[in-house]
């Protein structure tokens, strides 16, 4: 009996420790997920739309947009409409008044872009829809290579296909389009960069923003043209030669706030 007891005695102890430990280990795994939080971003107002006369929107700091009534009714509600990797924060809405109400705004991934939508009404009906951008920076990371690096590391291509435009292309052939002479067709030059510039953002490089713009334009401007040699399509090199360099400077590792090139 006394050893059993001893035992028992033993186990309750051992448990009591093992259950300490990890209540300790959760408690600071959640004070470090807190402190993790991302800070507020500057927010930058990218366009308003509605009963733009019956509000002000403003930015009172680079971090804060003030909403206020001027016309109408009385506060009504202020809610998120939509939101892309913000965690958006509402200040308290003074009902009953017209005061302004403050709104910050942090990443969730700070690496990735953020955008958010508000809407706001009043009690006489009217609304206003306002998308901001959290414009905090992004901490580049991984690195870039040049279309010549892809066009003679075949081995090294993360995907098996890709897209230029609207047309779907092989490796096989994203290998031969590289191989191209320019020949002052704008819609080659394009491509070169714009392939290195998507394996690049495949291989775990980040995408600065207007890296981003570039490559839907480029994708917009080339469409359906098929790129030779796979097809004959064309583009002036006036009409490519911009969306070229934005690509070229990233896939060079030169984009300010982007990441840099590998040491290949």
């Amino acid at each position: 009996m006394s050893l059993t007891r001893g035992a028992s005695v033993a186990n309750w102890r051992h448990n009591r420790l093992t259950f300490s430990v990890i209540a300790t280990l959760i408690f600071v795994l959640a004070n470090q997920a807190v402190s993790a939080q991302t800070p507020n971003c500057p927010l930058v107002i990218s366009n308003s739309s509605g009963d733009l006369g019956a509000f002000t929107v403003t930015n009172p700091d680079t971090a804060t947009i003030s909403i206020s009534i001027i016309s109408g009714g009385v506060w009504g509600t202020l809610v998120v409409g939509s939101s892309v990797n913000a965690n958006v924060n509402v200040g308290a809405i003074p009902l009953g008044t017209r005061n302004a109400v403050m709104i910050t705004a942090g990443k969730i991934d700070p690496n990735q872009a953020a955008s958010f939508a508000l809407v706001a009404t009043d009690t006489f009906g009217h609304s206003i829809t306002i998308n901001a951008i959290a414009d905090c920076p992004v901490t580049p990371r991984g690195c870039t290579l040049t279309q010549g690096f892809w066009k003679n590391k075949p081995e090294e291509w993360p995907v098996q296909s890709f897209t230029l435009g609207t047309v779907t292309y092989t490796k096989a052939q994203g290998i031969l389009i590289l191989k191209t002479p320019v020949r002052g067709n704008g819609l080659v030059s394009l491509s070169h960069q714009l392939i290195a510039a998507k394996l690049n953002a495949v291989s775990g490089a980040t995408v600065p923003a207007s890296v981003t713009t570039a490559i839907s334009a480029a994708d917009s401007l080339i469409g359906g043209l098929l790129v030779p040699p796979i097809g004959g399509g064309s583009l002036s090199t006036s009409s490519t030669s911009s969306l070229t360099s934005v690509l070229d400077l990233y896939n060079n590792g030169n984009t300010p706030g982007g990441p840099p090139h590998c040491d290949d």
